[in-house]
């Protein structure tokens, strides 16, 4: 796998509060990744070369993005990959949409892409960054064996 995966927080919602590394980090990458809540995104994950429209309208519901998007430089020129992430109880529902969104994520990785999955506030403290991040430290692990 040549590509990286990068959980980027936005901070406390304001984009100047931003660090400095997390905007030079997400400019670096080639591909935004959006969680999203949107009931229109329930069945699996969505990837669109360059700021579509359709893209474009995902990235409405995303409240990371719209915190972020001020600080990304030529978004026109980026992928972005949209997670279904809903707010939902059920764990069967919920293991099967996170194990599609490891694959869209793993797919763009094995391509050499570097990735930038922004989430709200601190990407390593409840955040749905974890549920993918997790599913790849597994799957790096077991290459390694």
């Amino acid at each position: 796998m040549d590509g990286i995966l990068y959980g980027i927080g936005t901070g406390p919602g304001d984009p100047e509060l931003m660090t400095i590394k997390a905007v030079k980090m997400m400019n670096a990458c080639d591909v935004i990744v959006l969680p999203i809540s949107n009931q229109a995104l329930l069945s699996e994950p969505v990837y669109y070369e360059g700021l579509t429209e359709k893209a474009k309208q995902f990235n409405v519901d995303c409240i990371a993005y719209q915190i972020a998007k001020s600080n990304i430089t030529r978004p026109e020129k980026k992928g972005f990959l949209y997670l279904p992430m809903p707010m939902i109880k059920d764990s069967e529902i919920l293991k099967r949409i996170h194990n599609q969104g490891f694959e869209a994520v793993m797919k763009l990785l094995r391509a050499g892409n570097k990735l930038a999955f922004l989430t709200l506030g601190d990407p390593t403290i409840y955040s749905t960054y974890l549920y993918i991040h997790n599913r790849v430290i597994k799957k790096m692990e077991k290459q390694k064996l």
